[in-house]
């Protein structure tokens, strides 16, 4: 019968493996950072009213004590009030604030300092800001959108003339007989003048031919209107 291992056994071995585990890993080297000492904002000239933040680095790399922030007016430039004071780094973050309610209008230096342990620091260029708490705020006049002017078209109507089509009838004229011979009638009796009766017949034709073609442009005008 086989026996199992017992529980201390078994939790000596894991041990034994992970740190032989651990000792066979290479070992991981943090890189140092570079030390770093800015401020990022404000922005040279800014103008400033009211508590503003300021931001940069204040970093030596652990080689730190403090860092401070400090103003003087460019009337009396070696007038430095310290603003700002904290003893941590700080990377591309807050600084402080600086509430600029407390000092006068006017044109002022910015500088940061990073002081090492022994006493030595480093310290930023003058930044000039001005502070305009005393002027009126400005409201941007908001930009006028010109109106589109409409354009108009004119629609010219075309005017589209029916001219109607007049059919002109003409009458064929009837033609009469005629007998190649009369027969003989008593002298008393009086034959009417042929002729006379020829254009009464022909009249009534041409008046009938007329009041017919009349009829039939009559007609057509109703059929078109």
């Amino acid at each position: 019968m086989r026996k199992s291992l017992s529980v201390p056994l078994l939790l000596l071995l894991l041990f034994v493996q992970s740190t032989m585990l651990l000792q066979a890993a290479p070992p991981v080297y943090l890189l140092p950072q570079e030390p770093t000492w800015e401020i990022t904002s404000p922005v040279a000239n800014a103008r400033l009213r009211g508590t503003i933040e300021i931001r940069g680095s204040a970093y030596l790399g652990g080689n730190f004590w403090f860092y401070k922030v400090e103003y003087a007016p460019l009337s009396v430039p070696e007038a430095w009030v310290v603003v700002i004071y904290a003893e941590r780094e700080v990377r591309e973050g807050l600084l402080g604030t600086w509430d600029t309610a407390t000092v006068p209008d006017g044109t002022y230096n910015l500088r940061l300092t990073v002081v090492y342990p022994d006493g030595n620091y480093e310290q930023t260029p003058l930044r000039q800001v001005v502070v305009v708490n005393a002027e009126p705020t400005v409201t941007p006049t908001p930009t006028e959108t010109p109106t589109p002017t409409p354009t108009v078209v004119l629609i010219t109507p075309t005017v589209v003339v029916v001219q109607p089509t007049v059919v002109r009838f003409t009458p064929t004229p009837s033609l009469v007989a005629t007998r190649t011979s009369l027969p003989e009638v008593p002298s008393s009796i009086t034959l009417p003048d042929m002729g006379i009766v020829f254009n009464s017949v022909l009249f009534g034709a041409l008046v009938a031919g007329a009041l017919f073609a009349f009829l039939i442009i009559v007609n057509l005008i109703k059929r078109l209107i």
